[in-house]
């Protein structure tokens, strides 16, 4: 393609940014001369003869020209062979370049070369006397409408990235001009030349960067803008993926073969996925994420029980997609429920019936770290029935030692228990480990008792475990009855027993929860207890929570919390309890402490639980600002309080439901009564309805009145 500039101050403008991109040591700028031909075509040679015969070498000397008048380094009237410099590029020698009778606008300029003066331009555009040189690193430039060869317009020498020429080829980058009458326009980006390397200039063509290092492990890469950039699949929208390169996508409903990309070529297997992922970690360390769309994914196609799904440090784990999104996002998981399940042969037909052949644990997660998350999927089914190692721990999901994050996770009907010592967690077992568990259920889970330290039909904690539990609901979870002491835990059984008495306690945090409906099954044992919690040598504090409907039966004690402690100060603040019941002592709560511990009640409401013996039982609990029937002394306590609930039973008039409203009505004397300096309620904002908790003074119980 040849381009016509009609002014010297266009070219002057195209030239200058190719100039000043080179490394030079000084630069010349050469301003037009104040007669340069005003009234012809700068682009026409009026002296010299064109040069017809040689041509120019590339990366080499030049070859003799003929018929281009006198040869000189600095250029004669009347036709001019400028030596460009006469230095050597990367790629060698430096091309000779021929100007035929150039109407120069002030001559070339060079920044580093050696600059080669003779003559001047007339007015006109006609050479009187040569024209000025300059040689840019060896490359040769020509500054202001330049005749290539001895007429024509600018460009039929060729524009390259590394400086106009008039004349022979370039030493890197993509020529424009074509050929030019005195030797061959060559056309180079940063390859070999003819006589060595060639340097690539910057007024051409951008190198393509995907050419040398490809950035993208999958998608496309695109270096058209001189910047890798990774396009995802059409099925993507054309979206920039540099994100999503180290995302696997998984559907049930895909063929099989699959890549994984998203959601063009699905896998169809989240095991495939998972090893599919430990490639892919080294390169993305941002960590790899896996998309499982709706559908139920087995640990096992074989049956093969002792098989689970293994976290892995650096991936996560997303359920919940349609199958359609290009985001997190864009996903709804109660809409498009990813089960994880251990129901190998599928047959399950109701809650632990048939499921002899179900998966020992549905998901495991050994020493992990904070960067091996779930989200967002069901586990459902699992079977942990075995009385050896930990065959008995967490049915729906196992964990020892680590960090690792659970979040939007629902556990439905899952079983652990057996006659092996600290068996049991239906949902999940944790062991030595440190989870964070967030916006998840435990509902319908089930833990066997036998003879030894068992319960926890959701949670079983154990050891040197510190679990923090925040907006999550357990409903409906049991144990069963059992032959041994100190068991129970209708949803959570937190045992701290095998740490080091100088080792701090084991920690148990709880934030906004609800245990509705939670039993712990006939025990007849003073130890056993706990229709919601059974806590044995672990500090926990138990923040904005609420307790309804929570049971046990026979001799164990603590309609909602037994707590049994060497070590460690419990803490409850702004929590509710109301229709818990046991027929025991300790209607809501039975404390039995060892030493000078004493267990913290306090912005707390405990009201309308029933059985035997009173509200609160036990070893000595400090109780403050709390309304609970027969509380005698404690700063701020309200002994005689009816704390005006607006519907317990909700409307289903069954106690320890979803539909239980536990809020306090207008006119409660539980309002604006509470200490906001109370232990537990540090980084607190909210209450369990998500509602400002700070309004004021602080109300009881777990719901601020808005």
């Amino acid at each position: 393609m040849t381009h016509s500039y009609r002014t010297s101050s266009i070219l002057l403008a195209l030239v200058l940014p190719v100039i000043n991109g080179c490394s030079s040591s000084s630069t010349t700028v050469v301003s037009p001369p104040s007669n340069a031909g005003a009234g012809n075509d700068p682009g026409t040679a009026t002296g010299g003869n064109s040069a017809t015969a040689g041509s120019a070498s590339r990366g080499g000397a030049p070859t003799t020209i003929s018929n281009a008048g006198t040869n000189t380094s600095g250029g004669n009237a009347g036709g001019t062979n400028s030596s460009a410099g006469g230095s050597t590029t990367a790629g060698g020698t430096n091309e000779a370049t021929n100007v035929g009778g150039t109407s120069s606008a002030g001559g070339a300029m060079s920044v580093g070369g050696t600059q080669a003066i003779s003559g001047s331009s007339s007015t006109g555009g006609a050479p009187t006397g040569g024209v000025t040189s300059t040689a840019i690193g060896g490359t040769s430039a020509v500054v202001g409408g330049a005749s290539a060869v001895g007429g024509g317009s600018l460009g039929t020498g060729g524009l390259g990235a590394g400086g106009l020429a008039t004349g022979g080829a370039h030493t890197g980058g993509a020529t424009f001009g074509g050929n030019s009458t005195g030797g061959s326009s060559g056309s180079q980006a940063g390859g070999a030349g003819t006589g060595g390397t060639n340097t690539t200039g910057t007024g051409g063509a951008p190198s393509n960067p995907c050419a040398t290092a490809n950035p993208c492990v999958r998608g496309t890469c695109d270096g058209s803008s001189g910047v890798a950039k990774c396009l995802c699949p059409q099925t993507w929208g054309g979206l920039d993926c540099s994100t999503l390169l180290c995302t696997l996508c998984v559907d049930d409903n895909a063929p099989s073969g699959g890549s994984g990309e998203c959601w063009l070529s699905p896998l169809k297997d989240l095991q495939t996925a998972l090893s599919a992922a430990d490639g892919l970690i080294p390169s993305c360390s941002q960590g790899v994420q896996i998309w499982v769309a709706e559908g139920t994914y087995l640990p096992s196609s074989t049956g093969d029980r002792a098989a689970s799904f293994v976290l892995r440090d650096n991936v996560s784990i997303f359920g919940g997609f349609a199958g359609t999104e290009s985001a997190i996002s864009q996903r709804t998981p109660s809409a498009h429920v990813t089960v994880l399940s251990g129901d190998l042969s599928s047959n399950d037909v109701a809650p632990f019936t048939n499921n002899g052949e179900n998966s020992l644990h549905v998901v495991t997660g050994v020493n992990n770290a904070s960067s091996a998350a779930l989200d967002g999927v069901t586990i459902k089914g699992g079977n942990a029935d075995t009385d050896t190692g930990y065959g008995a721990k967490g049915g729906g999901m196992y964990v020892k030692t680590g960090s690792p994050k659970i979040v939007g996770v629902t556990f439905l009907q899952n079983f652990a228990g057996g006659n092996f010592a600290y068996a049991g967690g239906g949902a999940l077992y944790i062991e030595d480990a440190k989870p964070s568990i967030s916006s998840s259920t435990f509902r319908e889970n089930l833990a066997a008792c036998g003879t030894g330290y068992n319960g926890g039909g959701a949670i079983y904690s154990y050891g040197a475990s510190s679990t923090r539990l925040q907006d999550v609901l357990f409903l409906g979870n049991r144990t069963t009855a059992g032959s041994g002491a100190y068991q129970g835990g209708g949803a959570i059984y937190a045992f701290g027993i095998s740490v080091p008495l100088a080792s701090p306690a084991a920690a148990l945090t709880v934030v906004n929860a609800r245990f509705l409906g939670n039993f712990a099954g006939s025990q007849d044992h003073q130890y056993s207890g706990g229709g919601a919690i059974l806590a044995l040598d672990t500090q926990f504090t138990i923040v904005n929570s609420a307790f309804a409907g929570n049971s046990t039966t026979g001799a164990a004690r603590g309609g909602a919390l037994y707590a049994l402690f060497d070590r460690g100060i419990p803490q409850l603040t702004n929590v509710t309890m109301a229709g818990n019941s046991t027929a025991a002592d300790g209607r809501a709560i039975y404390v039995f402490l060892v030493g000078d511990n004493v267990a913290k009640l306090t912005n707390s409401i405990v009201w309308g639980n029933t059985g035997s013996g009173s509200e609160i039982a036990g070893d000595v609990i400090s109780t403050t600002y709390t309304c609970a029937p027969g509380i005698l002394s404690g700063s701020g306590n309200l002994p005689a309080c009816n704390p005006l609930l607006v519907a317990p039973s909700g409307s289903d008039a069954v106690i320890g439901t979803l539909d239980d409203d536990l809020r306090l009505q207008a006119g409660s004397p539980a309002l604006n009564v509470g200490n906001n300096l109370a232990a537990g309620l540090t980084g607190i904002t909210s209450d369990l309805a998500n509602n400002t908790r700070f309004s004021g003074v602080v109300d009881l119980g777990a719901y601020e009145r808005p």
